[in-house]
């Protein structure tokens, strides 16, 4: 991505800071196990491989922002107050620099259940693993309809100052309700999260949720998942204006291009 001037050089830098964590985990996991199996303890390995599963599986990695300096691929949109952008960030489940959940959902167009990444739209001119991916969680399109429509327009005319870019708009509506607004919203992009209870959306709800408490007005925003090529997330918006969705999209590319 360097060489095709989708990313700034000085990130190669992030490599080691987010790559050289993860692999000592995987050597301390790894002695852990050798010396469970050299025991011929099963009972003991069994449990190291068990409390480890999500790590070595890839989905329980996640990556912690550089605070050494500014070169990081995760950021938090705080309108100029990163700290405070963090701290919001911590309040949800899901935030940067974690691994981005391939969620079971039925594509409208086709009817047909698949995954959050295999609904991505075909780009025959650039492989997926060189294209970011742009979730966008709408919850009932009755409500946020004109404000997906709108992010989905001004995103299209920035285009050519993004990296490649996917966009899959992710809803809680029934088939009808999104058929009402198919026009607005290129239906081939459109997958409905109903196959586990709205499984994708609770996911990135506040971490309150998860206790009984009622959610907030926040969460009924329209939340944008920016998701790098490597499959983690970049950043997550959450506002109820397509500009300010759209202008921070284009903001975390410039940070980084």
């Amino acid at each position: 991505m360097v060489e095709r001037g989708q990313l700034d050089r000085k990130y190669l830098a992030t490599y080691h800071s987010e790559r050289w964590p993860v692999a000592q985990t995987v050597l301390d996991i790894d002695r852990i196990a050798a010396k469970a199996a050299a025991g011929h303890q099963a009972a003991d390995y069994c449990d190291v491989v068990e409390k480890h599963r999500l790590f070595t599986a890839g989905y329980g990695i996640s990556y912690e922002k550089n605070t050494k300096d500014d070169v990081s691929l995760m950021w938090a949109p705080g309108g100029g107050n990163e700290d405070e952008a963090i701290e919001l960030q911590s309040e949800y489940h899901m935030k940067p620099g974690m691994r981005a959940p391939n969620f079971k959902v039925f594509g409208f167009t086709s009817g047909k259940k698949t995954r959050l990444f295999d609904a991505i739209p075909k780009n025959d001119t650039v492989p997926q693993w060189l294209s970011y991916t742009l979730f966008v969680l709408a919850h009932d399109l009755r409500s946020t309809h004109d404000i997906v429509a709108t992010f989905l327009q001004e995103t299209s005319k920035a285009a050519t100052l993004l990296p490649p870019t996917n966009v899959v708009v992710i809803t809680t509506s029934t088939a009808d309700q999104v058929a009402a607004y198919k026009s607005m919203l290129d239906s081939d992009r459109v997958v409905i999260d109903k196959l586990n209870q709205a499984q994708c959306h609770r996911a990135f709800h506040r971490r309150a949720i998860a206790n009984g408490n009622h959610h907030s007005p926040d969460d009924e925003k329209v939340q944008v998942v920016l998701v790098r090529p490597d499959g983690y997330i970049g950043t997550i918006i959450r506002s109820d204006d397509a500009t300010v969705l759209s202008k921070r999209v284009c903001q975390y590319f410039s940070n980084i291009v």
